[in-house]
């Protein structure tokens, strides 16, 4: 069958009018999957930012901003670690109680001093002093001292200090082998200070304190430029954080200088008023 020159003319003006049309159609499908694409690529980042800030949060609240515990190695010669059973001068075995055990590091490294305030309750012997911490530089040599205030809010008095070489490592830096009379009723601040930054071991659990030790309570702790300078005084005494320490101490026979308070007995106040005429 033959179309005639009239058909094929029809036939050739359909095809000029479709073509364009379904050209235009499927420029606009794939426009449509190119936006489609371009909103998943960027639902998709939005999702990775949320996820990082969200992570950032979490190690924030951790400590995690401070220095990583992985990035320094742990001492080879720790000089605590290998000694946790200590003994007084006397032979006496010591009672070690070990203050923020699982405390983080501290947010930043400084050279700043950091002590714990603790107060003696009963008669003891301080045999050891241990402090946690890392230092990330050669060199680096620390301060170990113990202040002592005759009354809450006196003002502290050196009674002991010593220097001491620690590497590029994290652990504990000791005092070794002392023997510091603590009196019952007196305070003593306990710390060091570096000669350069270092990354101390923190408490931030407010709650926690105070807390008890075969020797006394740890109250309160304090920053100073120096915890070996005499003149060390309560001012800016903190219970919002504290430090990672050891304390070695054994019993010692109680002398004049102690005092001893009976928990059980009431306090002065209370006896006061108790013996108070009435009436």
């Amino acid at each position: 069958m033959e179309l005639g020159p009239s058909l094929l003319a029809a036939d050739d003006r359909q095809r000029g009018r479709s073509s364009p049309v379904s050209r235009r159609r499927t420029a606009g499908a794939l426009r449509a999957l190119v936006a489609i694409i371009c909103a998943l690529a960027a639902g998709l980042l939005t999702v990775g930012c949320s996820k990082g800030s969200s992570s950032s949060s979490a190690d924030a609240a951790d400590g995690g901003d401070g220095p990583d515990d992985g990035a320094l190695p742990l001492c080879a010669d720790d000089a605590g670690a290998a000694d946790a059973l200590a003994l007084s001068e006397a032979g006496i075995a010591s009672d070690l109680d070990e203050f923020a055990p699982n405390a983080p590091v501290a947010k930043m490294v400084s050279s700043i001093g950091r002590v714990n305030i603790y107060t003696a309750t009963a008669p003891r012997t301080l045999d050891r002093v241990d402090v946690y911490l890392g230092s990330a530089l050669t060199g680096t040599r620390v301060t170990i001292a113990v202040q002592e205030a005759i009354a809450q809010g006196a003002v502290f008095q050196k009674v002991f200090d010593v220097q001491l070489d620690f590497g590029a490592c994290q652990g504990w830096a000791s005092t070794g082998p002392i023997s510091v009379p603590l009196i019952a009723g007196h305070s003593y601040a306990v710390g060091l200070d570096p000669n350069q930054p270092i990354t101390a071991y923190v408490s931030t659990d407010a709650n926690a304190l105070p807390i008890d030790g075969a020797f006394g309570r740890l109250v309160s702790s304090k920053t100073t430029s120096s915890v070996s300078s005499g003149g060390l005084t309560w001012d800016k005494a903190s219970t919002a954080e504290f430090n990672r320490q050891r304390l070695a101490t054994s019993p010692r026979v109680p002398d004049a200088r102690d005092v001893v308070v009976d928990a059980a007995a009431p306090d002065a106040a209370d006896a006061a008023a108790a013996d108070a005429p009435r009436g």
